[in-house]
């Protein structure tokens, strides 16, 4: 029941956030990288009308990533 609700929690978006995402989908490959869980996300970005900008969502779990991991390294 918590997921479902913070799935529908609803932020406000930053003023001109929408128009940055539409302008830098169409030159990059964009991605969400969150600690959240995925479905929750997808739900959440759906709503705030951004899911379409981004290719993916890269989650610890996506990426069988155990946290915490304080040795982590991207590179």
């Amino acid at each position: 029941m918590y997921r479902e609700l913070l799935g529908n929690g609803r932020q406000l978006l930053m003023e001109g956030a929408l128009e940055v995402c539409q302008s830098l989908s169409a030159t990059h490959r964009l991605f969400v990288i969150t600690n959240g869980i995925t479905q929750t996300q997808i739900k959440r970005l759906k709503q705030a009308g951004l899911y379409d900008f981004f290719e993916d969502i890269l989650t610890p779990k996506a990426l069988d990533f155990k946290k915490p991991q304080h040795s982590f390294s991207i590179m």
